[in-house]
């Protein structure tokens, strides 16, 4: 499902200075919020209306603002600056459509855009056209919606059709083991085949309110539905090329996946228990290739749980290089169920999956130590590559957080205070000016970018994330900076830096 809905007909409020304000009608909540919002922003409404939208509205940018002119809107001839705009509406249209004199050279149809938390009456209005991705997925889900109205609803499902509810929409690609199996986003496949290959993870779903938000879910993720309740069959959308089991998509799925990390290793194992067969005589064929890639990915994930938990006291589990072989064996196993992301049963399952085919869980284990051992974490690239150890051991020492009251004219010297180095301090205040002037426009320079205004107010709220691979990146990469400013960069202590500031506090 999108964010972006058509709308058949519109409501407007035209105001005294020339504004428009457009909300979805036949909502009287809606009607009296947005009279409520126009009243107390000082508007004088002198002409209220519902027209048909269509694909008739003309676009002018002013001061960087969309204004809008319609032929059945006050005589055709005007333009009005649209009220309750977004700033993303006026980025995708420069994105792709021509730009002749202030004005693109296209009809729009409004569309209402439903932001993440709400909007001041409701929707927000967003103008877009055929080739827009905004205006493709509005088509999409109103021809969804259609078909759920206008088509029987059915429980019985077909290979390769693809079937909605008014929650979600879902592709349908076979039986497993009694359980059927869909996904709720096919990407650009057109054959079931080519979904299958691309799988990464499975998800065991056992009540349907369990799909009814399924925008986290992409074309990679199995969705095994034991009761997916009635929907509407919209018929053949995925050519039905797959007759295979799918285990025998086990080795382009490990051979070609790169798992790096405990979240990796978590989805191939959710995967592969779920969908394995039932007779390890079937196996034979490919186990050669299978065993030796599940033991490369149970020690990477294991070497994980070595860095991030080594030293460590995990409820009264310590993991240490030097236990005897046969106590690091038991820790291993206990940090490793202590740190599995669900119940004791699953991870306790996972080592047992692992073991019935074939690994000796031990000896990966004393081969993750040796890895361990190896890792030198005293130079920039593995501070930054396994950051995770120095914050779960030393949060308090890597990790710094600021917040300045909204009264607050300059920072008083805090920031440039939190390091030791000049250069260092210089490129991070130079930074956070670079996301004061420009705001959301220079987001890929941090971790995280995030920008608020509350109750009407002029200047926002910035809130910052900024680490060190951020500073590293942003400086040319770590092959751009000198061995003498590694060592400063390593004896800083610094890896993340949490600061909310005024987009006009001084820097000083």
């Amino acid at each position: 499902m999108t964010q972006y809905r058509l709308q058949t007909d519109i409501t407007y409020y035209v105001t005294d200075n020339h504004g428009i304000l457009f909300i979805e009608p036949g909502r009287k909540m809606l009607a009296n919020k947005a009279s409520s919002v126009l009243f107390r922003l000082g508007y004088k409404t002198v002409k209220s209306g519902t027209i048909r939208t269509g694909q008739e509205f003309e676009i002018e940018f002013r001061n960087n603002k969309i204004w809008v002119k319609h032929p059945k809107l006050m005589g055709g001839k005007d333009y009005f600056e649209v009220l309750d705009q977004i700033d993303d509406n006026m980025r995708e249209i420069v994105q792709n459509i021509d730009i002749i004199d202030h004005k693109p050279k296209a009809k729009f149809e409004l569309l209402t855009f439903e932001p993440e938390y709400g909007s001041s009456v409701g929707y927000h209005p967003y103008f877009a056209c055929s080739g827009m991705k905004s205006y493709d997925e509005a088509w999409d889900e109103f021809v969804r919606a259609v078909n759920i109205q206008r088509k029987p609803r059915t429980k019985k499902v077909t290979l390769g059709h693809r079937y909605d509810t008014q929650e979600c929409t879902l592709w349908y690609l076979g039986d497993f083991g009694g359980t059927p199996g869909f996904v709720s986003s096919k990407g650009n496949a057109t054959k079931i085949s080519e979904i299958m290959t691309g799988l990464r993870r499975a998800l065991k779903i056992n009540k349907t309110t369990d799909i009814k938000c399924y925008s986290g879910y992409s074309e990679s993720d199995l969705l095994l539905i034991k009761h997916p309740g009635l929907m509407t069959d919209s018929g053949q959308d995925l050519d039905s090329d797959w007759s295979e089991p799918i285990y025998k998509f086990w080795t382009s799925w490990i051979c070609s996946e790169k798992l790096e990390n405990r979240r990796d290793y978590l989805k191939l194992y959710d995967l592969m228990s779920l969908t394995h067969p039932d007779s390890l005589i079937e196996w034979s064929s490919w186990e050669p290739t299978v065993k030796p890639a599940l033991k490369k990915f149970l020690k990477n994930y294991l070497l994980q749980i070595f860095i991030d938990f080594e030293s460590r006291d995990c409820c009264g589990h310590k993991l240490s290089v030097y236990l005897s072989d046969e106590n690091l064996c038991k820790e291993a196993k206990d940090v490793y169920i202590y740190s599995w992301v669900g119940n004791r049963e699953s991870a306790e399952g996972s080592l047992k999956f692992m073991a019935n085919h074939g690994i000796d869980i031990d000896q990966a284990i004393l081969e993750t130590k040796i890895a361990f051992s190896q890792i030198d974490f005293g130079n920039l690239e593995n501070l930054l590559k396994y950051h995770s150890r120095f914050l779960n051991i030393n949060k308090n020492i890597y990790e710094r957080s600021l917040t300045f009251s909204e009264d607050q004219k300059d920072d008083g010297g805090k920031i440039r205070g939190l390091f030791n180095n000049k250069t260092l301090s210089d490129t991070v205040v130079e930074m956070l000016n670079l996301a004061q002037e420009n705001l959301g426009l220079v987001s890929n320079l941090f971790s995280y970018l995030g920008v608020y205004q509350y109750n009407g107010k002029s200047i926002p709220d910035l809130n910052i994330k900024l680490s060190l691979q951020d500073i590293v990146d942003y400086l040319g990469g770590i092959g751009s900076l000198s061995e003498a400013f590694k060592e400063v960069l390593i004896s800083e202590k610094f890896l993340t830096l949490d600061i909310t500031l005024k987009r006009n506090l001084v820097i000083l």
